[in-house]
């Protein structure tokens, strides 16, 4: 992975803290984030590397979140 692509993962990963309340607020289980934007939403982790697939976007190359809804409890 190039650096150019570590520096954009990570940039998305600050962005994606800073706005974590917005997007979980929207109930979606699993978001992709590119360019610090949502590119894509899905049910599953399965479902969204199809919908990425299909979109001509390489995985890899995507920050692929979990969104726990505010119901679901941690245990630390």
């Amino acid at each position: 992975m190039s650096d150019r692509a570590v520096i954009s993962l990570t940039e998305d990963s600050k962005w994606l803290t800073e706005h974590y309340e917005e997007v979980r607020n929207n109930g979606e289980k699993v978001i992709a984030v590119k360019e610090k934007r949502v590119i894509q939403k899905a049910s599953s982790y399965g479902e969204m590397l199809k919908k990425l697939e299909a979109d001509g976007e390489d995985p890899a190359f995507v920050l692929i979140e979990v969104i726990p809804s505010k119901d679901d409890g941690f245990i630390l």
